[in-house]
């Protein structure tokens, strides 16, 4: 027979749901991303979840409410990350290691633009030749504002085809030394209907953006520069529109 429950037993009380997300931003003295007991926070970083942010205190702490599905920091203009810039928001805990880059700290740098790639199997070889090229130009950091991928051009494309080619294209630009800083493109999110998953809703692709590249809208800092990356693509009622949301 089964076992009865005694109601007069105490309960296991359950674990209650972060409501804040906390961590520390720190000089990453040997890159390793982990933060060690000599390694002192720095203080003046901004930190968002996307839809508020907050400044890391005199110790390099900061506390954000946990929203939206990344956690991320706008890397100062003196500083590279030394692991990855953003999160994603699984658990309620995380450190960001930057390493001191005084050479970014100056008003004269170079970097490539680079737009409305397209990428699919007609161009795929040319793309991996203009990358190479890229190289040997060595610029400080390379923007890229859009359409990576030609797959939206279609009616209709499934969030697996839209991690296919984001994957493409990571694996052609991965012998890049330098910093790639991306932006969503209409081609990236137009008319993409994910294939027969129940509740579906156009636009679902922009899961697989988020998977390969972060947050769809970020900041960073150069030298003396603050550079926004926005993302003005938006679906209501089924159907794309253009704006930049409340939230960016």
């Amino acid at each position: 027979n089964p076992a009865t429950h005694d109601s007069s037993s105490p309960r296991p009380t359950p674990t209650p749901t972060p409501v804040n997300i906390t961590g520390t931003v720190f000089q990453d003295l040997d890159g390793d991303g982990i933060k060690a007991v000599n390694e002192a926070g720095i203080s003046g970083v901004v930190v968002s979840n996307g839809l508020t942010l907050t400044v890391t205190g005199p110790t390099g702490v900061y506390t954000l409410s946990k929203e939206g599905p990344f956690v991320f920091v706008t890397v100062p203009g003196n500083y590279i990350a030394s692991g990855s810039w953003y999160r994603s928001v699984s658990g309620s805990q995380f450190d960001f290691g930057l390493k001191s880059a005084p050479e970014k700290n100056t008003d004269n740098f170079t970097f490539i633009h680079m737009t409305d790639i397209h990428l699919d199997t007609n161009n795929l070889l040319s793309f991996k030749e203009a990358v190479e090229e890229f190289q040997k130009i060595s610029p400080d950091f390379i923007i890229s504002t859009g359409d990576l991928v030609n797959a939206g051009d279609t009616k209709t494309i499934s969030e697996a085809q839209a991690t296919e080619w984001f994957g493409a294209y990571k694996t052609a630009i991965s012998g890049l030394t330098m910093p790639v800083y991306n932006a969503l493109g209409n081609h990236d999110v137009a008319y993409l209907d994910c294939e027969s998953a129940a509740g579906a809703q156009a636009g679902c692709s922009k899961n697989a953006y988020r998977s390969n590249f972060g947050p769809a809208y970020y900041s960073f800092d150069w030298g003396h520069y603050h550079c926004v990356v926005l993302d003005p693509n938006e679906i209501k009622g089924g159907s794309q529109v253009f704006e930049i949301n409340t939230a960016q």
